[in-house]
């Protein structure tokens, strides 16, 4: 097993709590800058969908330590606005620590079985290795790698290659369907599979294309000259896709079978939305971007959280696999936040990358996290 000198490190959550099952949870709570003291804070009257809630300003350890008050909770209720302590990121070390890349690793992703890695870089690599102890098994050279995406049976890996998606198997002496769709001129950026694994959804510099994986016909395709499409993903009933357009700063999800529009969202200024993540319960999307991190209710589309993260970019957002914790990570910040939706006041956090994050991915059981970042590693962070 890869480890670091130190030894692994392991993130601990809390103690479960008697907590409300809302989200955000009522009453709002707040403590006051410096004060350890809770104080409570009456919840508005608004339904849990449609409270605003903004989280601002988290900035490095460092500057905690040197007394910048780093994480500012800011609760937007009624017109008043409420300020949350800073909290010092817990220090933390990861129990797998795969050096494979030379390069920064822009993502990764579980199989199905929780027992291997699929990790991309720009080295120009999709790299396939075990996660128990960092074993590769197979690589694959490409022209330009940004993504890759398990089958949801775990027989092939879809990457973007260049202006291509490609379909390979992970493992040597598979014999699953090989296959490799042109899809723009110029570059792909994501992908990703329907639940049923018979479509592919890939995002581009024009726009979107839904593909047949078995022939490669395109069954949905939305055409946004210069869109740079860097973040796709379905909803849990394959009903629905959604997607970030860093060039035209929206999130916006279609429904695939009607070829309709079901919202879009115009990020202010330079947003830039770089993630996206369906929860896997169907009921929040959330992106990540220049402004942080924003989450919406899917039954109305209504904005619930929004976590302001100051100085850079969110790269990087993840569901449990039973939606009750989210994750976010960004491009300078080397820690991982981890919220519990049901109490979001308290983030776990665990660090072990030396620069930014740039792609997050939990484990099919829920058990584990594993990060890529900046430093050319991926890490495993296992709860214990």
């Amino acid at each position: 097993m890869l480890r670091t000198n130190e030894g692994p490190r392991i993130w601990r959550p809390g103690q479960p709590q008697d907590l409300p099952a809302e989200f955000p949870p009522p009453p709002w709570q707040t403590i006051a800058p410096g004060s350890g003291q809770q104080q409570q804070v009456q919840a508005p009257r608004a339904s849990p969908s449609r409270r605003k809630v903004l989280v601002g300003g988290l900035l490095a350890g460092a500057a905690l330590v040197a007394g910048t008050e780093g994480l500012l909770w800011l609760l937007q209720s009624s017109g008043s606005r409420f300020k949350h302590s800073a909290l010092v990121p817990t220090q933390q070390l990861a129990q797998v620590v795969y050096r494979g890349h030379a390069g920064i690793v822009w993502s990764v992703a579980w199989s199905p079985d929780g027992q291997f890695i699929a990790s991309t870089s720009d080295d120009n690599t999709v790299q396939v290795w075990q996660a128990a102890n960092g074993k590769r098994v197979s690589v694959y050279n490409t022209s330009s790698v940004h993504a890759a995406a398990w089958s949801p049976n775990g027989k092939l890996i879809a990457f973007t290659d260049g202006g291509a998606v490609q379909g390979r198997n992970p493992f040597p002496g598979n014999s699953s369907s090989q296959f490799s769709y042109a899809v723009d001129p110029e570059a792909t950026w994501s992908v990703a599979w329907s639940p049923n694994g018979d479509r592919i959804a890939v995002g581009s510099n024009s726009g979107v294309e839904i593909l047949n994986v078995a022939n490669g016909e395109v069954v949905f395709k939305h055409d946004r000259p210069y869109a740079k499409v860097t973040a796709v993903t379905w909803s849990p009933d394959g009903r629905s896709i959604a997607w970030g357009s860093s060039s035209y700063n929206t999130v916006e999800v279609w429904e695939v079978a009607t070829n309709r529009r079901a919202y879009i969202y115009y990020a202010p200024g330079k947003d830039n939305p770089v993630a996206i993540a369906w929860s896997p319960d169907g009921k929040y999307l959330a992106f990540g971007g220049a402004g942080g991190v924003r989450i919406w209710e899917t039954a109305a589309w209504s904005p619930v959280y929004t976590f302001s993260w100051s100085g850079q970019r969110v790269e990087a957002v993840a569901w449990s696999p039973d939606s009750k914790h989210f994750a976010s990570a960004g491009s300078v910040d080397p820690t991982v936040y981890v919220i519990d939706v049901t109490n979001p006041w308290h983030p776990y956090t665990f660090s072990g990358h030396t620069s930014g994050v740039e792609s997050l991915a939990w484990s099919p059981d829920g058990k584990r996290i594993a990060s890529g970042g900046r430093d050319h590693t991926v890490q495993i962070w296992e709860p214990g």
